[in-house]
């Protein structure tokens, strides 16, 4: 989903980026690799919650630090301007990442995510929704 989004705002836009790429709970970095792949233009900025995931995304043989900045961050309270230029982002993306914040520090979340999204910019998000195959997957885990 990450990768689509971005290659459809990229190719079907009018908009001029530089192509600045924030993916906020990045995990291991899984989702980053085909992007930085594909794009050999765009710089990402990469946050998670998990020092251990930011740790397992730098040892990964495609991280470049030229190309990226990994950074842990628990974005209900730290302040992105302090890691990320504020308005300097053109697509944020939040895949499953809302759903494991409360919903009373949501709205703390997006005004952090503001912070950092030019004018114009894009927020991308994908998470569970009632009934859909991800959340039913997720039950039946249990």
């Amino acid at each position: 989903a990450n990768a689509l989004g971005f290659c459809f705002l990229v190719r079907h836009t009018d908009h001029c980026f530089d192509h600045i790429l924030f993916q906020v709970g990045c995990g291991a970095g899984n989702t980053l690799s085909p992007l930085l792949n594909a794009f050999p233009d765009i710089f990402v900025h990469a946050c998670d919650f998990s020092p251990h995931a930011v740790e397992l995304l730098k040892e990964q043989g495609t991280f470049k630090s030229d190309r990226m900045n990994a950074f842990v961050c628990d974005v209900t309270v730290d302040d992105l301007c302090n890691k990320i230029e504020p308005a300097s982002v053109d697509i944020v993306t939040m895949i499953f990442m809302l759903s494991a914040v409360p919903p009373v520090k949501m709205p703390l979340v997006l005004q952090n995510i503001i912070n950092v999204l030019k004018p114009g910019g894009f927020l991308l998000f994908r998470d569970y929704a009632m009934g859909d195959f991800a959340q039913v997957d997720l039950l039946i885990s249990f």
